[in-house]
């Protein structure tokens, strides 16, 4: 199950970087999605990688 939604997630990622491209005429603004991207992952694998259990 997550495996299917790990690759739909990475399938939709190079389509949304073009649809931003494409309609903003820029590639700065998909380069910006990307960095926004970049920052979330950092943020929520730190949670995730917190010592702790499962109560």
């Amino acid at each position: 199950m997550s495996q299917t939604i790990g690759y739909t997630l990475a399938a939709l990622g190079p389509t949304i970087f073009g649809l931003i491209a494409t309609h903003t005429n820029s590639i700065g603004w998909a380069l910006l999605f990307l960095i926004i991207l970049g920052f979330l992952m950092i943020i929520l694998g730190f949670q995730a990688g917190r010592p702790g259990t499962i109560d």
